[in-house]
């Protein structure tokens, strides 16, 4: 806003009367609607813009059939009357908004403002805008506010009536010379911001936010015209609102002959604006949260520090408790001071404390001006050091609503007395809450369902190996990370009676309970196929055919094999599932391909049964995709994974299937479920098959 200089002087007084030649320029420049009327309610003279405004022609002006008084709609009677009562007595009176018929029936919105003429005491110069489009949209509030700029540009003169206008429009006007002193500030500002004309030119600073000032001076000190947006304090309330201000050389003139300056209050389209951005990031964010702990994180992300320096989440326990779930500083040396307060009771419920108030009202709250005394009776006793050392000045208490009930709440701090919160404040906040309320839903019932498949996929995987002569086993199952559900991954191995043993992997299609109870249907049923079907392929198609009448489109790949350690040969065959690896001795790798389609569409390829020969010391590694696509690089994946096989030092150890998961994977562990078999063959055999080993499990 460029009207503020530091050694500008006074404001002057109305200078010399307004030229015929200036009052027909400005009239005919057409820039806003201008009309002159007379008391009995004829409009002697219009120009364009208004004409175009109401509808009717220059032939209808000169033929005198417009009067104002009957472009009034009854109920705005009342109002002209008292602006009529009010321009007799001062000469002029105020802006205010009404409406006009058009001539085809239709109503226009305007804002209207008038002052006598001179010279004629019963006729008065009207300014007349169309407000219809400013109400309407962000564009026609600045043709609106361009109209009122172009306007006082062209009544620049400094005569009264246009220090009459200008202090009768709703925005900030100011007229400076080539030096940047003011010569013209309208009422409007003294109003605004509570400094007396005859100030500002030593208190302008104290009415910008802080953090803004660097930007004014800046586009200030270019001597060029200039836009921006900051924010003045408004006297009313103390509240810093956006404004929206724009400096221009006087026309016909350039920056030697001065400037004109007006800024516009646009701080309610400004927060709705951040407002819907902020709500469409958070949504878009918090509906990416599985579990807990991210959700939280998320909600602090969104906070801090756009709404407050520190935030905190509550929540009921079982007994009843509120709890602190989390919390957050945006001072990293504070981190640990504010984690104290977690998983514990920090406010009373006695009083109760505001952040406990808002579970039985499910309303928010905003405090400003928090003192200590406010904290004692808020927080328990052990806890009021901590508040202090953190900051508190102004607080916002959310409630988290899920049916109907409050099951947590937001608590977001100012630490310092500068922010306090205004209702515009809590509009984003609430809606914050509510999209929290559904990712907290959402990640709890995540996690009772994640612990309930990874009890049911673990009891469902065998629990002990078996022991068969000839032949080491080792078994590894790692769920994927919290913010996968856990899949249908499984290994097997089974000593069948003859002697030979029973092996398969697969993985069920899907995730969560349903995939983890079809993951132990499916290994059951190849038990029991084994026990009938010598073929590994019959043994693929018994279970397809079981599986397919059980369950609509089922899709799940498996490996299985028969492993003969007398004959030292392995029969497998395949349905869509990866090879497995066969390392033999002298550290060569065979790839174990075999044809075959998943199971619920075995119908769709040709299937068979192929024989390897196991010589000994070889080692079979069979395993789940999940190994291999941990980093969404399959074929980085399958390297790596060969190299640890032909290394072979890992089937040294006792547990190379686990060492062959750690080696590979990264410590978070892979995003899908992991399952891993390994078979060993010892040059001589050992056991009874009576006993065996526990497989691993993570």
């Amino acid at each position: 806003m460029d009207t503020l200089s530091d050694d500008a002087g006074r404001v002057p007084e109305p200078g010399a009367p307004l030229s015929d030649a200036h009052f027909r320029q400005l009239f005919e420049a057409d820039v806003i609607g201008m009309m002159i009327g007379n008391d009995a309610g004829a409009i002697v003279e219009a120009n364009d813009a208004f004409l175009t405004m109401i509808g009717y022609s220059r032939d209808d002006l000169t033929l005198g059939r417009i009067d104002w008084r009957a472009l009034t709609p009854p109920e705005w009677k009342d109002a002209d009357e008292r602006a009529l009562r009010e321009l007799a007595a001062t000469g002029a009176f105020r802006q205010y908004e009404k409406e006009y018929f058009r001539k085809d029936g239709s109503r226009v919105p305007i804002t209207i403002g008038a002052a006598r003429l001179a010279r004629r005491v019963d006729e008065q110069i009207c300014y007349v805008v169309d407000i219809s489009a400013a109400r309407a949209a962000e564009a026609a509030l600045r043709r609106s506010e361009a109209e009122q700029f172009d306007a006082i540009r062209a009544l620049q003169e400094s005569e009264l009536r246009y220090r009459i206008l200008a202090d009768a429009m709703p925005q900030i006007v100011m007229v400076s010379d080539s030096r940047r002193h003011i010569s013209y500030v309208n009422s409007y500002y003294e109003t605004y911001t509570g400094i007396p004309t005859s100030e500002i030119t030593t208190r302008w600073h104290e009415v910008i936010h802080p953090d803004d000032l660097p930007a004014v001076a800046a586009a200030r000190a270019t001597g060029a015209p200039y836009e921006i947006e900051y924010r003045l304090r408004r006297a009313a309330d103390g509240a810093y609102r956006w404004h929206f201000a724009r400096a221009q050389p006087i026309p016909d003139g350039g920056p030697s002959h001065g400037w004109l300056a007006t800024a516009i209050d646009i701080d309610d389209r400004r927060r709705a604006e951040e407002s819907l951005q902020f709500i469409e990031r958070a949504g878009s964010l918090l509906t990416k949260s599985l579990d807990l702990t991210t959700t939280f994180a998320t909600l602090f992300d969104l906070i801090i520090p756009a709404f407050g320096d520190w935030a905190v989440v509550t929540m009921r326990n079982d007994t009843g408790a509120v709890i602190t779930m989390a919390a957050r500083h945006r001072d990293p040396e504070k981190s640990r001071l504010v984690q104290s307060l977690c998983a514990r009771e920090v406010y009373r419920a006695d009083t109760p404390a505001i952040l406990i108030d808002v579970y039985r009202t499910g309303e928010p709250r905003i405090v400003n001006g928090i003192g200590r005394a406010e904290v004692v009776r808020g927080v328990r006793p052990e806890a009021v050091e901590t508040f202090e050392h953190l900051g508190f000045a102004s607080f916002i208490a959310l409630p988290i609503v899920a049916d109907g009930e409050a099951i947590g709440s937001i608590g977001v701090y100012a630490a310092s007395d500068p922010r306090r919160y205004l209702p515009a404040d809590v509009v984003p906040l609430v809606e914050l809450a509510r999209l929290a309320s559904v990712a907290l839903a959402n990640a709890k019932r995540f996690e009772r369902e994640h612990r309930v498949a990874d009890s049911l996929q673990s009891a469902a995987l065998p629990r002990r190996l078996p022991n068969v002569p000839g032949v080491r086993l080792d078994a590894f199952y790692q769920a994927g990370r919290r913010e996968a559900r856990i899949g249908g991954d499984w290994y097997d191995a089974l000593a069948l009676p003859d002697g030979r043993m029973f092996i398969s992997v697969g993985d069920v299609a899907g995730s969560g309970l349903e995939a983890a109870v079809t993951m132990g249907n499916v290994r059951q049923m190849l038990r029991a196929a084994a026990h009938a079907h010598t073929d590994p392929t019959v043994i693929l198609e018994v279970v397809d055919q079981a599986l397919r009448g059980e369950l609509d489109d089922p899709l799940v790949t498996a490996f299985v094999g028969i492993i003969d350690p007398g004959r030292g040969a392995l029969r497998y065959a395949s349905a869509g599932h990866v090879p497995p690896l066969l390392r033999c001795a002298d550290g060569t790798i065979a790839e174990l391909v075999v044809g075959g389609a998943p199971l619920g569409c075995r119908d769709l390829t040709a299937a068979e049964s192929k024989t390897v020969a196991l010589p000994p010391a070889a080692a079979l590694v069979l395993y789940t995709d999940g190994l291999v696509e941990w980093d969404r690089d399959l074929l980085a994946g399958e390297a790596a994974l060969r190299d640890i096989i032909a290394d072979g030092a890992i089937f040294a150890d006792a547990q190379p299937a686990r060492r062959l998961v750690e080696r590979l994977l990264p410590p978070a562990g892979a995003r899908d479920d992991v399952a891993v078999l390994c078979v060993v063959l010892e040059p001589a055999s050992y056991g009874d098959g009576t006993s065996g080993v526990e497989p691993g499990r993570k």
